[in-house]
């Protein structure tokens, strides 16, 4: 899933989700971030069509797997409560898979 990352003058990126949780997401970017960061994403859930947008903190960065590119960890800082009950029930249906 497509994620755009932003966060003041410097952070505008295109990154692409590989975990999602309620709490965050891990998403694969080619440029690493800060660790403390704050940058806002936006995203849209598969079958949705609102974008879900929140506040987030980097909280971990590293390289993926194959190398090529930054695995950076993201927790929602601030995110509507009807956003996060749509999230929570998207991953429900994910893990009863």
């Amino acid at each position: 899933m497509e994620v755009a990352i932003a966060g003041g003058d410097e952070i505008s990126l295109i990154g692409y989700s590989e975990d999602i949780s309620e709490g965050g997401l891990l998403v694969e970017v080619l440029e690493p971030l800060d660790l403390g960061t704050q940058v806002r994403l936006s995203f849209k859930l598969p079958g949705d069509t609102t974008a879900f947008e929140a506040q987030a903190t980097v909280v971990r960065v590293g390289r993926n797997r194959a190398g090529d590119r930054y695995a950076v960890a993201l927790n929602y800082s601030s995110a509507r409560s009807e956003l996060v009950e749509r999230l929570r029930y998207f991953v429900m249906q994910e893990v009863s898979r």
